[in-house]
């Protein structure tokens, strides 16, 4: 009663071992995982998570990421495509305080992202985005990757760390088994593009 609303509660020992059981389970399969801040948009969760184990959180847009760099966060990764050139300069300016990763699916982006880090004088690291299923974004599963993974390393002021893909629409599948089925098929996607790009003598530093 004497908090005045809208106020959130946290019950710190329920966050606390949810984020011990995290760390634990990734630790069981020898994964690094990097949490998406998108959950408790909280500086402060995303420390504990840190002095957790974790590598750095995940944002969804650039508006986080601005913030959780602003606070000290200092491994970053923006799951969304960042475009245009007023939303360049503030990445460019919040990769200044810390090592801000992004995703691409297209030449264009690609230039763009290599302007601006050359106007900040700092490489950028990029992974591109392979549509698993969400239909989304990302390019289709198979040899774009690799074309476009080539000439993100080819590009000055980028460098090339990996993958991403992402299908959320499994998280609206209740049954278990046909979750399971879509999260397979979604996996083997990526991991057929990450053979087209080690065919190709393409390291891949992060799946993801």
């Amino acid at each position: 009663e004497e908090l005045d609303t809208p106020v959130l509660l946290v019950d710190s020992g329920a966050l606390e071992r949810n984020i011990i059981a995290m760390r634990d389970i990734a630790a069981a399969t020898g994964v690094a995982y990097r949490p998406h801040a998108k959950t408790h948009k909280s500086p402060i969760v995303a420390n504990m998570q840190l002095e957790a184990g974790a590598v750095g959180v995940c944002c969804a847009k650039l508006g986080e990421a601005e913030i959780m760099a602003a606070a000290g966060i200092p491994d970053i990764l923006i799951t969304s495509q960042v475009v245009g050139r007023n939303k360049l300069v503030r990445l460019i300016q919040a990769a200044q305080t810390a090592n801000i990763m992004v995703v691409a699916d297209n030449e264009d982006n690609i230039s763009d992202l290599s302007s601006a880090a050359q106007t900040g004088g700092k490489p950028m690291d990029v992974l591109i985005e392979v549509d698993i299923g969400q239909g989304r974004c990302g390019v289709p599963p198979g040899p774009e990757a690799t074309r476009l993974a080539r000439l993100i390393a080819e590009t000055k002021w980028l460098r090339f760390r990996g993958l991403q893909g992402y299908q959320g629409l499994i998280q609206m599948t209740a049954d278990f088994d046909q979750r399971q089925a879509q999260v397979e098929l979604a996996l083997e996607k990526l991991m057929d593009t990450a053979d087209h790009l080690k065919s190709a003598s393409i390291e891949i530093d992060i799946l993801t």
